[in-house]
């Protein structure tokens, strides 16, 4: 079975349209893991106030009882990267253990 891999962030629209947005920094998030876990991962990008963000009830939870910041990453539903930016490095730790669990 696949590890879930999910990455959280604003809206295209709210981005420093000088820096990479969230979409190529998806981007390269997904290269990374289908480099290192090929077809053991299934990576999908949610923007923030999206209809899909209010079908995840689970971020829509973590949200509201944490002090998340956005860009986040879920691995498998738990938290492997929150902050100001994606640490990809964290979040290829999380799916290795994901992995070997």
């Amino acid at each position: 079975m696949a590890v879930s891999v999910i990455l959280y962030t604003i809206p295209q629209e709210a981005c420093d349209q000088k820096k990479m947005n969230w979409s190529q920094a998806g981007n390269l998030l997904m290269e990374k893991l289908i480099e290192k876990f090929g077809r053991k991962v299934e990576f999908h990008h949610t923007e923030f106030l999206t209809a899909s963000w209010f079908e995840d009830l689970r971020a829509q939870q973590m949200m509201e009882q944490q002090t998340l910041n956005l860009p986040f990453v879920l691995v498998d539903g738990e938290l492997a990267s929150s902050g100001e930016k994606i640490m990809i490095s964290q979040v290829l730790r999380h799916v290795a253990k994901a992995l070997n669990d």
